[in-house]
């Protein structure tokens, strides 16, 4: 879950080494040619927490994740992420789909 305003952006959700993570951050759009793929490319940088271990004594790491987004309407799109793996973490890569929804135009 999250939430942009002004391009800020606020939200938790639960990492891949099993822990909640709340971030905060800012986000870069560039717009893309009139295509039927995507609408537009991001960039997220920021603040999380959530990746305390044994091997790392820091209660925030840093964000970022890039992302494509497809509109589906006005109000409603898609947004396909990638994001970089904590070295804990037994996946080999996080893709992350999200379904967004503009609560206000």
């Amino acid at each position: 879950m999250y939430l942009e305003r002004n391009n800020f952006v606020v939200g938790a959700y639960h990492n891949s080494i099993r822990n909640t993570s709340v971030y905060g951050g800012y986000t870069w759009t560039w717009p893309l040619p009139a295509n039927p793929i995507a609408n537009a490319v991001s960039f997220t940088g920021g603040l999380v927490t959530g990746y305390r271990h044994k091997g790392y004594n820091s209660d925030i790491a840093v964000l970022g994740a890039a992302s494509i987004r497809h509109d589906l309407d006005n109000r409603q799109a898609l947004r396909l992420s990638i994001l970089p793996l904590h070295k804990r973490s037994s996946a080999t890569y996080v893709l992350h789909l999200s379904y967004e929804v503009k609560l206000k135009n």
